[in-house]
C-alpha cells in the first residue's frame, strides 16, 4: 500500500520535481503526442557514447598504423625488387665474368699478331703464346689460330695439362664462309654453338679475325665447355638450390645445374638438350600457359612470372642478354614464391590484424558502455516509482561489479528501505490501518502528526496544510 493517495503524489511530485509529471500523466503526453513538443532535447545512451569516443581514438590510431603499415610496405616492395634485381644481375654478371676473359684474351692475342709482336710464320713462338693463354683463362677449353692457308695452330686443355696440335684443315667445309665472316666483322664475334667430338659435348665460341701487316691472316678461335659455364653458374651464390639457368632462345638450355655433371644429356644430333629434358619439373613449367604475372611487382626491369608445380607457387625472374651467340640468352632463376614475398604477406597479415583489432576494441567498447548503462538505466527507472510516490513498485535493486554503481544503488536500497519503514510507522502510529494523512486531514493533530514525516514534508517542503492535500 502507498503512503498517499493519486491525487497526493501528483501534488508531492509537482512540488519537489517542477517540469515533471507522473507515470500516468506521462503516458498520457505520449498519446495525445504533446512529448514531441515538450521541448528537451534528445539524449544519447552511455554505450553508444562510449562506442563513439573509443571508435574516434582507435580510428585515428588505426590511420597511423595503416599509413605506418603501407609505408612498411612500400619500402619491403621495393627491398624485395632490390633484392629480385640484384640476383638477376649476380647471375648475368657471373656469366660475363665467365666469357668475357675468354673475349679480351682473344683481343690481346690478335692485337700481338698486328703490331708484329708474335710473327705467324713461327709456329712454335705461335704455339707457346697460346699455351700461354690458355693457362691464365681456366674457363677456356681451348684456343686455335686458324689461317687461310688451312692450318690450325690449338692449344686445348686435357685435364691439368695443355696439349699443343697442327691440323690439316684442308677437308674442313664451310672455311671460306667463317673467313669472310670474320673478315666482315672485324672485331670479336660470339657465334653458334660448335660441337667437339673429343670433349662431346658443344663449345661456346668467341672468333677473333687476325691481322698481320695488313692482310688478313684467318681466325682466332676461342671455346668454353657448357658445362664449365654450368658448373660456374651453379658454383655462385646466385645460382644456388639449382634455380639458376640460362636458355639458348627459350627451350633449349645452355646452361643449368643438371648440364655440369651429366654429359650424357649432350648430343651431336641435338647439342643442347630442351627444358623438358634435364629432370627439372619446374623449369620444364617455364612457359606454362596462362602464367600468373602478379609478382610483377617484386621484379625491377627484369622479365617475371609465376607457375604452380605440385600446387607450389614458382617466381620465374629472367632477363634476355645479347652478344654471346647469334640468338639472346634468358637468363634467370627461380625461387619459391614464398621465398620472395613472405616479407610483405606478413605487412598485409599485421594490416588484417591491426583491422580485427579496431573492430574488436569497438565491439568492446560497446559492451561496456552497455554494461555500465544497464545498471544505470534500471536504476532511473527504479527511482521513478519514488518521483510518483509509488512505492509498493520500489524494489531494492542488485548490486554492480563497478564501484561508484554499486554504490548509488546501494544508496537507492537504504532510501527504499526508509520510505517502506516510514510507511510501515505512520499506519502503526494512526493505529486505524488508514494513512497517516487521512487522520491528519480528520482534525487528528496529536501524536500522529508529531511522528508522521509525511506531514512535516508536506508542511516545511511543500508550504500547505495536511488538510489542504486532496484526496
Amino acid at each position: 500500500m502507498s503512503i498517499a493517495g493519486p491525487k497526493l503524489r501528483r501534488v508531492l511530485a509537482g512540488k519537489l520535481f517542477p517540469g515533471v509529471r507522473s507515470a500516468g500523466a506521462a503516458k498520457a503526453r505520449s498519446n495525445s503526442g504533446e512529448e514531441a513538443s515538450s521541448g528537451y532535447p534528445r539524449r544519447v545512451s552511455i554505450r553508444a557514447a562510449l562506442a563513439f569516443t573509443f571508435g574516434v581514438i582507435i580510428a585515428v590510431t588505426a590511420a597511423a598504423l595503416i599509413l605506418a603499415l603501407e609505408s612498411g610496405r612500400q619500402n619491403t616492395v621495393a627491398l624485395v625488387r632490390d633484392r629480385s634485381e640484384r640476383i638477376i644481375d649476380t647471375i648475368v654478371e657471373r656469366t660475363r665474368l665467365h666469357l668475357d676473359p675468354a673475349r679480351d684474351q682473344s683481343e690481346f692475342l690478335a692485337r700481338l699478331f698486328r703490331d708484329g709482336d708474335l710473327d705467324p710464320q713461327d709456329e712454335a713462338a705461335s704455339l707457346s703464346q697460346l699455351r700461354a693463354a690458355l693457362a691464365g683463362i681456366p674457363q677456356v677449353a681451348a684456343l686455335a689460330v686458324i689461317r687461310t692457308d688451312l692450318k690450325q695452330l690449338r692449344a686445348e686443355r686435357h685435364g691439368d695439362d695443355i696439349v699443343l696440335r697442327q691440323i690439316d684443315m684442308r677437308t674442313v667445309p664451310g672455311l671460306d664462309e667463317a673467313f669472310e665472316m670474320a673478315r666482315s666483322a672485324g672485331h670479336p664475334v660470339w657465334e653458334e654453338l660448335l660441337w667437339s667430338e673429343r670433349l662431346n659435348q658443344p663449345l661456346v665460341n668467341v672468333r677473333t679475325p687476325l691481322w698481320h701487316e695488313g692482310s688478313f691472316l684467318g681466325i682466332l678461335l676461342t671455346a668454353v665447355t657448357v658445362s664449365e659455364l654450368s658448373r660456374f653458374l651453379a658454383e655462385s651464390p646466385a645460382g644456388s638450390d639449382v634455380g639458376a639457368f640460362i636458355l639458348l632462345g627459350r627451350n633449349h638450355v645452355l646452361a643449368h645445374a643438371a648440364l655440369a655433371h651429366k654429359p650424357q644429356l649432350f648430343k651431336r644430333d641435338k647439342p643442347l638438350p630442351e627444358v623438358t629434358e634435364i629432370g627439372d619439373p619446374v623449369l620444364a613449367s617455364i612457359w606454362s600457359p596462362d602464367p600468373d604475372l602478379g609478382a610483377a611487382a617484386f621484379v625491377g626491369s627484369s622479365k617475371s612470372h609465376v607457375v604452380t608445380v605440385d600446387r607450389v607457387p614458382y617466381v620465374f625472374i629472367y632477363r634476355d642478354i645479347t652478344g654471346y651467340s647469334d640468338q639472346p640468352w634468358v637468363v634467370g632463376r627461380y625461387l619459391p614464391l614464398d621465398e620472395i614475398g613472405s616479407e610483405v604477406r606478413r605487412l598485409e597479415h599485421a594490416a588484417w590484424l591491426g583491422l580485427g583489432a579496431v573492430l574488436v576494441a569497438v565491439a568492446g567498447a560497446w559492451l561496456v558502455g552497455y554494461a555500465i548503462g544497464k545498471p544505470i538505466l534500471r536504476l532511473a527507472r527504479a527511482t521513478s516509482a519514488i518521483r510518483t510516490l509509488d512505492l509498493t513498485s520500489a524494489r531494492p535493486l542488485a548490486g554492480s561489479h563497478l564501484r561508484e554503481l554499486d554504490e548509488a544503488i546501494r544508496a537507492y536500497n537504504a532510501l527504499i528501505a526508509t520510505l517502506h519503514w516510514f510507511e510501515t510507522y505512520g499506519q502503526a502510529a494512526d493505529g486505524t490501518g488508514r494513512t497517516g494523512v487521512s487522520t491528519c486531514r480528520a482534525g487528528s493533530h496529536g501524536a500522529v502528526y508529531r511522528h508522521c514525516r509525511l506531514h512535516e514534508l508536506c508542511r516545511t517542503a511543500i508550504g500547505v496544510r495536511c488538510g489542504d492535500v486532496p484526496q
